[in-house]
């Protein structure tokens, strides 16, 4: 571990592009405390006796400590483990256990006050997770929410499934809208909650990073399930399309809502989303890397596709009754809420975002400034995921 961590340094102070971040420190100092991390990490010690990661990096990520920078050090540990001789396995082993650090190091100051506001140790250590139980758990997670995804589209579209959101009313209309509001209010807690930064931060610290996606996306389709089994029909008819050319079309609409939503994720990476890509990489021995920020061709015409599809797949019926008005007007509001949310989250963490936003439209692709489709090019995003991640989920 010493030899490691002498030639990890060596390599870093060496790399201009983080020399910076270590003039005027102890490097003794800072060894010592590496060597004492490493080796609890790898197993060695039972108790983590430092600081937060979060607290002691706080200094580093003020001064402009990025994931990418997080890469290049990772980078730089691997190949100061090659050179003194480790074998590929373990080296990816390493890795991976170092690369769970990196949401919590890169977290930020805990408080003004420079209190600590989680365990001060590291998130749990994966190495020691059978690493096919892992990959059995994201696919099983995955075939629960597509599962989902399917019966839902049955369940607003009134078609198959045997619960739809339009059946036959089994009590009065007052005890049933409470009870529709709250299955949707749980839906909509967990899904927000679960997908802000901050919750993520404290959340790793119990679940292991490669399946927080994958339990993200199950405890999302267990909330959309409990919805499905406890829904309460409403009665009542607000508008009624008869003519079979009206009908169709908003047939029409309604399908192209769905495709839309699942083209989308397929645009951003449908697999990183729902946690596929974080449990084979893990499977692999592969170090989790988030997504770049990209605006591939529904992104290029309005910010938020996903929401559109949403959006397109709730409202078009040719059938609309009391239920189905409220899910639609409920989970609408709610969308509108959770993009403000997220575009906060990426203007403050994404640099060009907040160009981006000024050039293409949010929901409706006309009155874009310029009237040309914005460009497809990348745009650095090392310390989020990519764009729309917590949108798919929402």
């Amino acid at each position: 571990m010493e030899a490691a961590v002498r030639v990890f340094y060596r390599r870093v102070l060496a790399d201009d592009r983080l020399a910076g971040f270590y003039r005027g420190v102890d490097a003794e100092k800072l060894s010592l405390k590496l060597k004492v991390f490493m080796t609890y990490a790898c197993g060695g010690l039972r108790r983590y006796p430092g600081r937060s990661l979060r607290r002691a990096h706080a200094p580093l990520v003020e001064r402009g400590l990025t994931a990418l920078h997080f890469e290049i050090m990772l980078a730089h540990l691997d190949d100061a483990l090659a050179e003194i001789g480790i074998d590929d396995d373990l080296r990816r082993e390493v890795r991976s256990i170092i690369a769970a650090t990196r949401e919590d190091i890169l977290a930020g100051p805990a408080s003004a006050a420079g209190r600590v506001t989680h365990p001060s140790v590291p998130p749990p250590r994966i190495s020691a997770m059978n690493r096919s139980a892992v990959l059995a758990y994201g696919v099983i997670s995955y075939a629960v929410f597509f599962a989902t995804f399917c019966y839902a589209c049955g369940f607003v579209g009134n078609f198959i499934v045997p619960r739809t959101i339009d059946g036959v009313p089994g009590m009065a209309f007052a005890p049933a809208l409470l009870i529709n509001v709250a299955l949707l209010a749980v839906f909509a807690l967990q899904h927000s909650i679960m997908a802000r930064p901050s919750f993520k931060r404290v959340w790793t610290q119990y679940v292991p990073e490669p399946i927080e996606r994958s339990t993200y996306t199950l405890l999302s389709s267990l909330a959309m399930i409990l919805l499905f089994v406890c829904w309460q029909p409403m009665g009542g008819v607000v508008w009624n399309v008869t003519n079979p050319a009206g009908r169709a079309l908003l047939y029409a609409g309604f399908a192209f809502g769905w495709l839309l939503v699942l083209v989308a994720t397929f645009q951003i990476n449908h697999f990183d989303l729902f946690g596929l890509r974080q449990v084979w990489l893990h499977f692999r021995g592969v170090p989790y890397s988030p997504l770049k920020f990209r605006t591939p061709v529904l992104y290029r015409f309005v910010r938020h596709p996903l929401y559109v599809g949403w959006f397109c797949a709730f409202w078009f019926t040719p059938t609309m009754t009391a239920a189905h008005l409220l899910f639609a007007v409920v989970t609408g509001a709610y969308m509108l809420v959770a993009i403000q949310l997220e575009e906060r989250n990426l203007v403050d963490h994404l640099p060009g975002y907040a160009d981006y936003r000024r050039r293409v439209p949010m929901l409706v692709p006309f009155g874009r400034r310029g009237g040309r489709v914005a460009a497809a090019r990348p745009v650095a995003a090392d310390t989020v995921p990519a764009l729309a991640t917590e949108e798919v989920s929402h």
